[in-house]
């Protein structure tokens, strides 16, 4: 698996000293990473604030006051999962119920323990997932020019 992410690496352009042959060199690499960084400053509670503002002002089809309201809520609620009571107050957000990952769940544990056991379950939950796709494109990159970079040579 590393050979093939070296090979990924090197067609993106990444310079061969970040790549690396065997599983025990990048762990101590990402070992060293992680003993340099430093503490948490300012910059990452101000950072993550308005990434969560964002969500608020993101066009989700229909753009409206309660969509966006519901939208920072989840993912405040999200971020209380996955973060903890620690993590938000590290970060200085407000503290919230994780209330949004018990239906997250429910849902895909019934898409892939009943849905995907059929060949037309999977082909709804492909195009599910593909129309999903599509609208998050829309929604975070509508009237961008895509660009499509050049090869190293």
């Amino acid at each position: 698996m590393l050979h093939l992410w070296k090979y990924v690496g090197l067609l993106l352009g990444v310079n061969e000293d970040w790549l690396f042959d065997t599983e025990r060199e990048q762990n101590v690499f990402n070992y060293h990473v992680l003993l340099a960084q430093d503490g948490q400053t300012p910059a990452g509670g101000d950072l993550t604030a308005a990434i969560v503002e964002g969500v608020r002002h993101l066009d989700h089809g229909r753009p409206n006051t309660l969509r966006a309201v519901y939208a920072r809520a989840r993912l405040l609620s999200m971020l209380r999962y996955f973060l903890g009571r620690k993590g938000l107050e590290d970060l200085r957000l407000p503290i919230t119920s994780p209330w949004a990952v018990p239906p997250v769940v429910a849902r895909n544990l019934a898409a892939s323990l009943l849905l995907d056991r059929s060949a037309y379950g999977r082909r709804h939950l492909e195009r599910a997932g593909e129309a999903h796709r599509q609208k998050r494109i829309t929604m975070l990159f509508d009237g961008a020019r895509r660009r499509i970079g050049t090869l190293p040579v």
